[in-house]
């Protein structure tokens, strides 16, 4: 009887155990755990650290952000794709406290402890490294009386990064007018497809097209192809540039032609941090290998001042130039823009 009853609180023992295992390996996995610095607790799931800041999604609300110097540490069981200093990017675990309040951290097959600070680019590894940044910079100018005028101007850029796919499209409409005389009427419009095929090197596409009437350019359509590289490429700088051959067609003071060419494509950002400052430099010369003897070059340079979370003020100077532009045309074009923007 009592080797009975024994047996058969075993089997019911063992019985639970399974039940217990059961679900545990179907149950949801542990959510990520974020550990303030006073102490508080915020269980979900961390889906990016980028710059200053943690975004955060809990089960019971949407994704929201956390200032990440607010922040002691995170605990988590997931892999993270992290961006070093030198631009590799290594897939990593954050593993909780470290000594002295640093962060624990996992990547390469070596642990270390870390300022969770200095950790400023991470995304979920199966995230796709995901990212956009646009502008939108407007500036316009109206005089009466001695001189009329009116002076508008519009450019705008996006960058969109899929994984190991970056596009990055650039539009500019620019109109001015004195005593009803039009002095500028220029629209150009830009696409740039990379293709990054290592942590730093990449394979470039692009297309342009442009019309300038009042230098005579009716219209100016261009397709190429290069390599480029990645100096930078973090949240708070950028730099890199592509070289490449490519076509393109003109219509020039009403002459069409075709001509072969070379470009070299330079692209800089830098963030000052904690001033709220961000300086840009953007150039293209492209220099005719075939066709009339021509060299052109469009570059662009400023700052833009951020006033809130989406706008900023801004102040630029850009410069159009022509080796050989046609009769009665400069061959340099520079102006000054200050202005106001919107950033998303």
């Amino acid at each position: 009887m009592g080797l009975t009853l024994g047996g058969k609180l075993m089997r019911v023992s063992l019985l639970r155990l399974a039940m217990v295992l059961i679900v545990a390996a179907n149950g949801p996995a542990l959510a990520d755990v974020v550990v303030m610095q006073n102490g508080d607790r915020i269980t979900g799931d961390v889906k990016r650290i980028w710059g200053e800041d943690l975004n955060v999604e809990p089960d019971y609300t949407d994704e929201y952000v956390i200032e990440l110097d607010k922040v002691a540490y995170v605990e988590s069981d997931r892999d993270f794709d992290l961006t070093l200093e030198d631009g590799r990017e290594v897939t990593a675990r954050l593993e909780g406290a470290g000594a002295g309040g640093t962060q624990t951290v996992t990547y390469e097959g070596q642990t270390r402890q870390v300022p969770i600070l200095m950790l400023n680019q991470i995304v979920e590894a199966d995230d796709g490294a995901f990212d956009w940044e646009s502008h939108i910079d407007w500036s316009s100018t109206v005089t009466s009386g001695n001189t009329d005028s009116t002076v508008a101007r519009v450019a705008a850029d996006s960058k969109v990064e899929v994984g190991d796919h970056r596009h990055i499209a650039t539009l500019l409409i620019a109109d001015e007018e004195t005593a009803g005389v039009k002095t500028k009427d220029q629209d150009y419009l830009t696409y740039t497809y990379n293709w990054l095929f290592s942590d730093k090197w990449f394979l470039g596409a692009g297309a342009s097209y442009e019309t300038d009437p009042i230098k005579q350019l009716d219209r100016r359509s261009s397709i190429g192809t290069g390599i480029g590289r990645d100096i930078w490429n973090f949240h708070d700088r950028t730099m890199s540039f592509e070289l490449g051959l490519g076509t393109l067609e003109e219509s020039l003071a009403g002459v069409s032609e075709s001509s072969t060419f070379a470009y070299w494509k330079y692209r800089f950002t830098y963030d000052f941090a904690g001033l709220d400052l961000q300086a840009y430099h953007n150039h293209q010369i492209s220099s005719y290998l075939s066709g009339r003897d021509n060299l052109f070059a469009k570059s662009s340079t400023g700052l833009r001042y951020e006033i809130g979370d989406l706008f900023y003020l801004t102040m630029s100077l850009n410069v159009d130039y022509e080796s050989d532009p046609p009769p009665g045309v400069d061959t340099e074009d520079s102006t000054w823009v200050v202005g106001a923007g919107f950033e998303f």
